[in-house]
């Protein structure tokens, strides 16, 4: 493994159309002589669902713009008229040359294309998809003038006195506007009317044309409860976001626009929610920004040195002690971090970073190797959890539930220089993370003294992600020959140790035909995108190879991204 000692941690982190609504009143008209403010208006509202109650409220009947959340009127009226038998979930509608050419985020259908009603449903909430909007509308309506009118008439019925809508998926427009308690009036009137069409707005993912989309409204995937809506953005919007969530029966509504970021939105709206429901969830989740980071005492070789020779000067890292990763949160965009807790403690560094054994602290009598580093942080069923790379010594590691068995001489027996990689939990509010549990154990080796110790090939270096299929995907580094990446599946990210071995070559991952073979130099980085497709970079190329499909299985075609030299 390339020991960078201390890496540090990482982070856990338009074009509308005419058509004002006829059917309003000379007073109406004259109240919408104006457009929205010029710049996002914050505003928030939080309501009771059952009472009607507004519990809380801020700018509430400020102008802004919907973004987006127009959406949830174009499926208002779409769930209204499958309600009437106008339509079924099946239907396909077609896709018109001015459907087709709205910008996105958009499915990039093309004219004479069709779309059912029940995908149609899915890429509005879960994609947004503007020229599917623009296909509802037409499908509806005939053309978006028209479906405009009917958005208005019903916003009137409905009681959104102070919205106005001029085309059906929220592309920019100076004379589309709202407010936030019109958006949760909306919100409201849809989880009354349509109940049994409501849990669409649950749903996470769909598959069209061979590719999955995954949903935009990651704060419905952490909140505990939450069960919908919509997000929405523009630029003179800001970030929007409607939303909803149950707890013991009781459901709630709230609406946050003109967000100055998707997480500081969200972090504002989990707090609102809390305060609605009068009950706080864990801190820890509601911070716009988590950081693992490795941490330790001092350069023990240095001071050593330094103490010795005034006018010694490193050539590079010692030996510290004490390596441990702890765990940092912020709460204003990383202006400003405050200590949480330490996740996991280690032992000695063991010597200058990619150097084992050298400029050893004389202190560190037995030439322990034992730091942990390399952090990675994601959150999973409301918890966070921490994977890290882990240099102690273990004797084995339970195949049933992943704990592993600390060497009785950890501390001052000889070395094996392995390496695991491991992983604990946090509920956010426990007074210390869980017991470690093994990730990917590595191969078993022998100590000069003879006793068995696993940690070779030194795995490390993990990073994870969620795959469009339902599983759980892992890469890392790994030294004991062959690939210099390795990758698991496994059906959560809590149980990797379940899949036997030291996991598999990355080069056995399928890649499309005449794609470049991935690289697998080590360092490796998998992410998944918003819209859900995967991407893989590793030691040794600039680029990047991307899994359009998203699923575990899925095929990976490389993509060039290095700037050419050209001197």
């Amino acid at each position: 493994m390339c020991r960078a000692m201390f890496r540090s941690g990482q982070l856990w982190r338009i074009r509308g159309t005419a058509a004002f609504a006829i059917g309003l009143t000379l007073a109406m008209v004259l109240s919408f002589n104006r457009p929205a403010a010029a710049a996002p208006t914050n505003s928030s509202i939080v309501i009771d669902a059952t009472s009607g109650q507004v519990l809380l409220q801020s700018n509430a009947d400020a102008p802004t713009f919907p973004a987006s959340l127009t959406k949830m009127m174009t499926l208002y009226l779409l769930f209204e008229a499958m309600q009437k038998g106008a339509v079924k979930l099946d239907q396909p509608l077609p896709v018109s040359a001015n459907a087709a050419s709205m910008p996105a985020t958009n499915l990039a259908l093309s004219a004479g294309d069709t779309i059912t009603v029940a995908t149609a449903i899915q890429a509005m909430i879960i994609r947004s998809a503007n020229d599917v909007a623009v296909v509802v509308a037409e499908g509806l309506s005939g053309s978006e003038a028209a479906f405009a009118q009917k958005m208005n008439a019903k916003a009137l019925a409905l009681g959104m006195t102070q919205t106005v809508f001029r085309n059906p998926n929220g592309l920019p427009d100076p004379w589309q506007h709202t407010t936030a308690r019109d958006i949760a009036t909306l919100a409201l009137a849809l989880h009354r009317d349509f109940p049994q069409y409501y849990p669409f707005f649950a749903q996470v993912r769909f598959n069209f044309h061979g590719r999955t989309y995954v949903t935009h409204n990651r704060f419905m995937l952490h909140y505990p409860g939450a069960d919908g809506l919509k997000t929405g953005y523009i630029h003179l919007s800001g970030f929007n976001l409607a939303a909803s969530a149950m707890r013991n029966g009781r459901r709630i509504v709230a609406v946050i626009m003109g967000g100055r970021s998707p997480s500081m939105r969200d972090a504002a709206m989990w707090a609102l929610l809390d305060r609605g429901f009068g009950t706080a969830t864990p801190k820890t989740q509601n911070n716009a920004l988590l950081l693992a980071s490795v941490v330790s005492g001092d350069d023990a070789y240095y001071l050593e040195h330094k103490a010795a020779d005034s006018s010694w000067t490193p050539t590079n890292d010692g030996d510290r002690q004490d390596v441990a990763i702890a765990l940092f949160a912020s709460a204003d965009q990383g202006a400003s971090w405050t200590f949480r807790n330490v996740i996991v403690g280690g032992g000695w560094q063991g010597g200058s970073a990619g150097a084992t054994g050298v400029n050893v602290a004389a202190a560190d009598t037995s030439h322990e190797i034992d730091p942990v580093w390399e952090p990675y942080l994601l959150t999973y069923n409301n918890k966070l959890v921490a994977y890290y790379s882990d240099e102690n010594d273990y004797t084995a590691y339970n195949a049933t539930t992943g704990a592993l068995t600390v060497a009785g001489d950890n501390a001052t027996g000889p070395d094996s220089a392995g390496q695991i990689l491991a992983h604990k939990t946090w509920d956010g509010v426990s007074t210390s993370w869980s017991s470690a549990v093994a990730d990917v154990a590595g191969n078993t080796t022998t100590t000069s003294t003879g006793q068995s110790e696993i940690g070779g090939g030194r795995p490390g270096m993990a990073t994870v992600t969620p795959t469009a299929d339902g599983k759980w995907m892992m890469t890392y580094e790994y030294w004991g020959g062959g690939d210099n990446v390795r990758y698991k599946i496994a059906g959560d990210p809590l149980s990797f140790f379940s899949v036997t071995g030291v996991g598999a070559a990355i080069s056995g991952l399928p890649v499309a035909s005449g794609s470049r073979a991935l690289a697998r130099g080590g360092s490796p980085v998998l992410v998944r995108m918003p819209d859900g497709r995967l991407a893989y970079n590793a030691a040794g190329s600039g680029s990047v190879w991307v899994n359009a499909a998203g699923t575990s299985t899925g095929a990976i075609i490389y993509i060039k991204t290095q700037i050419q030299n050209t001197g």
